[in-house]
């Protein structure tokens, strides 16, 4: 199905594929639009909707990895979460992370690209900080 449906896409015709099944639907379509409440609250590419991926680093100590990665990357690039350092860079970009962090006595234990799935980003527009259903 995945291939008949791409083909056909390919060919110029339009393919309105209604489904829960977001990775199937990130692996077929172009372009999505997010229904909640019975409201259309998005609509773009697949591409668009997850962004950029991130480099997701954990060091200790982090507090010293935080300031480092700022003064690297700029701190509009630098995001700290749930012990984490989350990096809007380019995965190419790793290895001059870790020799920066290690440089000024960082220990890393992870360093990973970490691409968010539409399914990730599906949950995050319809779902509060509570759990519950934004309408």
């Amino acid at each position: 199905m995945r291939s008949l449906v791409r083909r056909l896409g390919d060919e110029g015709r339009a393919v309105l594929l209604s489904s829960h099944l977001l990775g199937e639907v990130q692996q077929v379509c172009d372009r999505v639009g997010i229904i909640s409440g019975g409201r259309l609250i998005a609509e773009s590419t697949v591409a668009e909707l997850r962004g950029k991926a991130s480099l997701v680093v954990t060091a200790q100590p982090l507090d010293v990895a935080h300031r480092c990665t700022v003064s690297l990357l700029g701190a509009d690039r630098v995001r700290l979460a749930d012990g984490v350092l989350r990096l809007d860079v380019e995965p190419a970009d790793a290895a001059r992370v870790n020799r920066e962090l290690v440089a000024v006595g960082v220990d890393v234990s992870q360093l990973r690209h970490d691409e968010r799935s539409l399914e990730d980003v599906f949950l995050e527009l319809t779902t509060s900080e509570e759990g519950t259903d934004v309408r």
